[in-house]
């Protein structure tokens, strides 16, 4: 089922990380309102970056622990996923993100996983910035 369905959402330009998320809904919203499929896909694309440990200056003690995330089937976050940020999809996984404040996770291999705050997401949206991690990491 989910090959002609998967090939039926890639020609409607449905991105696989949100069908992977959200189901079949995805592809009603899709096609019933761009304006709130668009949003949900900047949200994937734009809520988080990667940085170099050393650059962080803030208070160690505020510093999540990457162990502590696991998948929505319960499996343990693995820090290779990252390697392809434009596949990698942080909605399949219990990442704390915070409504007002940056949330940093400590990846443990010296770096940082920082997601904006929930207003920043939405205010960066309405205002067309681009945040995308692609460019943050390259």
């Amino acid at each position: 089922m989910c090959l002609s369905f998967c090939a039926l959402s890639q020609q409607q330009g449905v991105d696989r990380r949100l069908l992977a998320y959200h189901g079949d809904k995805i592809i009603s919203l899709y096609e019933s309102n761009k304006e709130a499929y668009n949003s949900i896909l900047y949200k994937l694309d734009n809520s988080f970056y990667i940085v170099d440990k050393s650059k962080y200056t803030g208070p160690k003690e505020s510093l999540l622990d990457i162990s502590t995330v696991k998948s929505n089937t319960g499996e343990s976050f693995n820090v290779s996923l990252l390697a392809d940020l434009s596949a990698f999809n942080f909605m399949l996984y219990n990442f704390r993100v915070s409504q007002t404040e940056k949330t940093i996770y400590d990846l443990g291999d010296g770096r940082l996983m920082i997601f904006y705050s929930l207003n920043e997401v939405k205010e960066n949206y309405s205002r067309g910035v681009n945040t995308s991690n692609d460019e943050k990491t390259k």
